[in-house]
């Protein structure tokens, strides 16, 4: 009986830390995408790390990562997207990507969009339902073709 019980709490406990949301470099990194394996967690640390450096790789390789999720992780990696945005300031984004083709702008987009609009960017544990024509108006303005 005491086995038991001790065997629930464990797995209560071990699946309750799995579900956590983890902090890399104050980037906001969600279940989904740590549960996915640790490569994928490894790269996408990596993609950090590029993004702060302002490297021109960086969102080439967040494009690249992004083709191996789909579902809920395709969301979140958007949200993580918006955060390093918000951190990194829409001008230095910008820069950053200029060297991109307009068809991975386009993915970029894509991802900010949902990030904006599904994720917690202001971190009050709520879906933000935030538009990039308010949050990030020069990325709208150079970035989307009317």
């Amino acid at each position: 009986m005491i086995k038991n019980i001790a065997i629930t709490f464990i797995s209560i406990f071990i699946f309750t830390i799995s579900c956590t949301v983890k902090e890399y470099r104050k980037v906001v990194i969600p279940y989904s995408i740590n549960n996915r394996s640790d490569l994928m967690s490894w790269k996408l640390k990596g993609i950090i790390d590029s993004a702060f450096r302002m490297e021109s790789d960086a969102f080439r390789d967040f494009i690249v990562l992004s083709n191996t999720v789909e579902g809920e992780s395709a969301y979140d990696l958007g949200y993580v997207l918006t955060q390093i945005i918000y951190m990194i300031g829409e001008d230095e984004f910008l820069k950053t990507i200029n060297n991109l083709t307009n068809d991975e702008k386009a993915i970029l987009i894509s991802f900010i969009n949902v990030g904006l609009e599904y994720g917690d960017n202001d971190y009050d544990n709520i879906q933000d339902n935030k538009r990039i024509e308010d949050e990030f108006p020069l990325i709208q303005q150079k970035l989307i073709k009317k």
